[in-house]
């Protein structure tokens, strides 16, 4: 068996009675990966749950900035209630 190397990914993941559901962007990110995940639980307590990975590899640009902009203020604006 050979172990490489394996960098990156999100998840998420959810014990037992939380309800997890992903929101879809509507878009595909080229600078990290993201999930975007709204949480409701038996007692209907709702959460927003953002998770980024962006590769240490990868110098920081201006298109990261601008794209984790654009993300946020989509969060922010479909949850925003």
């Amino acid at each position: 068996m050979s172990l490489g190397v394996n960098h990156g990914g999100v998840a998420v993941v959810a014990a037992a009675g939380i309800r997890a559901s992903a929101v879809d962007l509507g878009v595909q990110l080229t600078t990290f990966e993201c999930i975007i995940a709204h949480i409701t639980s038996s007692t209907s307590r709702c959460l927003v749950v953002v998770v980024v990975y962006r590769p240490g590899s990868s110098a920081v640009t201006a298109n990261f900035f601008t794209e984790l902009k654009d993300m946020l203020n989509f969060t922010a604006l479909v949850f925003a209630t």
